[in-house]
């Protein structure tokens, strides 16, 4: 785009060179008019000043051809008085010759006159159509230069918003480079961090695994206790020993809690979550702060997909005893999986790993 920007000025600045030429040749133009209009002008007043010359000469001709018939007329009363003088006769009838000859020459000169006038009025009429066209043009040409001066004070402003324009663009772009590096150096930490959390997570499946290879061993050894449990219990009925018999009440709720847990496993095999669920609920109503009961009810949540509740009975566990690995291990398996939650799930992992290390 500054590209674009840059060739755009360019051609505007080559458009001003030529607006200033065309502007230069249209002064010399003006110059030249002015110059045929001052021409004109000392033209036009010599041809007024030849004009009255010719007037006053025309008049002065009159009045002398005037002067010459009164003469005329004079000498014409004398002849009649004098027909008895035949060389004065002669005399008069030459200067009356000379004279006809003088006026005949005034009256061509006169019609001269006459022409060179008619000839002069024509000219200086088509002198006046020419200066009045020149002064036609010269206002044309004032308006175009009027207007060329207002386009290129409008391109040296479109000029000027151009290089503002083409500044802003340049500390934008700048800014965005900047913005690009902290961005690219952000993304490889991101690709750094990725890496750690892949490594973390080949980690934690190892770890699900051996896991659950010690959940089937648990399992085994709940179905061995549950046997060992159903064996005491025939022993017990066969010797007579009743619940007042027990050594302490911690022994009766030992007793009681095995076998609520025996529901809770055969429904949890059954997948009845929901009333697994609330046998956990009735190990709570005994001790609300059995660790075991609220690990289970964690558990029994994920397998319903509830895991808000999950994570809210695996933090009670953390509230009881912050050092359970396996609850720090299911949480951030239940956040990096299933609420995506890459923060939680890190640092719970991160916690399981340190209780493991201990």
């Amino acid at each position: 785009e500054l590209k674009v920007l840059q060739e755009k000025n360019e051609e505007y600045t080559e458009e001003l060179k030529n607006l200033h030429k065309e502007n230069k040749e249209l002064k010399k133009k003006n110059a030249i008019i002015e110059e045929v209009n001052r021409a004109l002008g000392t033209e036009r007043k010599d041809l007024i000043k030849e004009t009255t010359t010719l007037t006053q000469i025309k008049s002065q001709l009159e009045k002398e051809l005037a002067h010459e018939k009164e003469k005329a007329k004079r000498l014409k009363e004398q002849l009649k008085k004098c027909s008895t003088m035949p060389a004065k006769l002669r005399k008069v009838k030459k200067e009356n010759k000379e004279l006809k000859e003088k006026i005949s020459s005034l009256k061509k000169i006169n019609q001269s006159v006459e022409k060179e006038k008619s000839f002069l009025s024509q000219k200086l009429t088509s002198l006046k159509e020419e200066k009045t066209q020149l002064e036609k043009e010269l206002e044309g040409m004032e308006e175009k230069l009027n207007v060329l001066n207002k386009t290129m004070t409008a391109l040296r402003n479109e000029k000027e918003d151009l290089i503002k324009e083409t500044t802003t663009l340049t500390q934008i772009k700048s800014q965005l480079e900047k913005e690009l590096a902290h961005e690219k150096e952000k993304s490889l930490e991101l690709e750094k961090e990725l890496k750690e959390l892949s490594a973390k997570t080949q980690n934690l499946e190892e770890v699900k695994k051996n896991l659950d290879g010690q959940l089937k061993i648990l399992n085994q050894k709940i179905l061995a206790l549950k046997r060992e449990n159903e064996e005491c219990k025939e022993k017990l009925e066969e010797i007579g020993i009743t619940k007042k018999e027990y050594k302490s009440d911690k022994d009766l709720f030992q007793i009681r809690k095995i076998a609520l847990y025996r529901r809770i496993l055969s429904y949890v095999q059954d997948k009845e979550f929901d009333k697994a669920i609330k046998e956990c609920k009735k190990v709570l109503e005994i001790n609300p702060q059995d660790k075991d009961a609220h690990f289970n009810l964690g558990f029994l949540y994920s397998l319903k997909k509830d895991f808000k509740r999950a994570v809210k009975e695996y933090k009670k566990v953390l509230a009881i005893d912050p050092h359970d690995k396996e609850v720090y291990y299911n949480l951030a398996i239940i956040y990096h999986q299933n609420l995506k939650d890459e923060k939680k799930a890190r640092y719970y992992y991160e916690k399981f790993l340190k209780e493991i290390g201990k």
